[in-house]
């Protein structure tokens, strides 16, 4: 008897610590429930044990959101202004040239203009070296000028050279001088734009330089007053012309009366406020 009872005793035992046991799990999730809820958190919405918890804060679709919000107002690094790039409501090509702009590096000293080579409603963006300390614009040669066609950007880059280019009449020159020890270039290479790409029509180059030959050295007395020769080439692999042929297969792709150079150049900050626009 004294065994039965003692058995029971145990039982009755085991019985009110396992519903003690339930009611401080019970009571330690409701106090996991109650932090999730002061501190705003969002926690998921079952652990791998099976405990269920609260979820807080906003729906999926507010939270997808948020998130895509946070990713459009991006900052330039440069600039310090904040521009969404992926507004919904900002032409393609805007959107487009300002994801450019927060790749370039140096962006912040170069300057910029908005200038329409085609005859299409979209301008091109022409990106130029050097911005002094002040702003003011320094000729420091062409860095690339962008094009914006189905979806996509073509960039031209005419290697720092000087370019003009006519306005809505499709065509665009690079313009480049150098020098050598005893020779100085000009070339003058012109595109045009077709289906977004950037396409060579043609140019030429010439060349000037002292006569050093035998007989001109023969009758050559001053070291300041050279003969100079001048020697004309077209198109590549060069084909050699005579001056006037080369002005005149110029002038039938790039008419030199309508020729024009950006008027008006922005820094970083300003060309990206116009575009966010």
């Amino acid at each position: 008897m004294k065994k039965r009872t003692f058995f029971i005793g145990i039982c009755w035992i085991g019985v009110y610590l396992g519903a003690c046991g339930k009611q401080t799990a019970e009571a330690g999730n409701g106090s996991v429930r109650q932090a999730a809820v002061e501190s705003g958190s969002t926690l998921a919405d079952q652990d791998k044990d099976g405990q269920e918890y609260e979820r807080s804060g906003m729906s999926n679709e507010a939270e997808a959101a948020g998130a895509q919000e946070h990713i459009s107002a991006q900052v330039n690094e440069e600039s310090g202004k904040t521009v969404k790039r992926n507004d919904p409501e900002l032409e393609e090509w805007k959107q487009a040239y300002l994801r450019y702009l927060d790749t370039l590096e140096g962006a912040g000293q170069c300057a910029y203009s908005l200038i329409y080579v085609d005859d299409d409603e979209i301008p091109e963006l022409a990106v130029d070296y050097g911005v002094d300390d002040v702003g003011v614009r320094v000729d420091g040669g062409c860095r690339a000028v962008l094009t914006f066609h189905d979806h996509d950007v073509e960039v031209w880059e005419p290697l720092r050279s000087r370019f003009t280019y006519i306005e809505r009449g499709n065509r665009i020159c690079m313009v480049y001088d150098g020098c050598d020890v005893n020779e100085v270039f000009h070339s003058e290479d012109v595109y045009m734009i077709q289906d977004g790409k950037w396409v060579y029509v043609g140019g030429g180059r010439y060349s000037e330089r002292a006569d050093t030959s035998p007989l001109a050295m023969w009758f050559h007395d001053d070291d300041h007053d050279w003969k100079l020769v001048r020697e004309y080439s077209w198109n590549e692999p060069d084909e050699a012309v005579s001056g006037t042929e080369y002005i005149a297969r110029l002038e039938a792709v790039y008419p030199e009366a309508q020729r024009t150079e950006p008027q008006n150049y922005y820094r970083l900050d300003d060309i990206c406020s116009i575009l966010g626009e």
